[in-house]
């Protein structure tokens, strides 16, 4: 692996509900690169 990114997300409006949320990332302009990610989150329960 030569290059590694670190990608912030933060939901608007927040969800506070416990429950898993899907996440999708893609890139736009570059086929042949590969992504690996999370498929998605827990929210926090408040």
């Amino acid at each position: 692996m030569r290059h590694q990114y670190s990608i912030l997300y933060r939901p608007e409006p927040e969800h506070n509900d416990g429950l898993f949320h899907n996440v999708n990332l893609r890139v736009k302009s570059r086929k042949e690169l590969i992504v690996r990610c999370r498929k998605g989150y827990y929210a926090p329960k408040f």
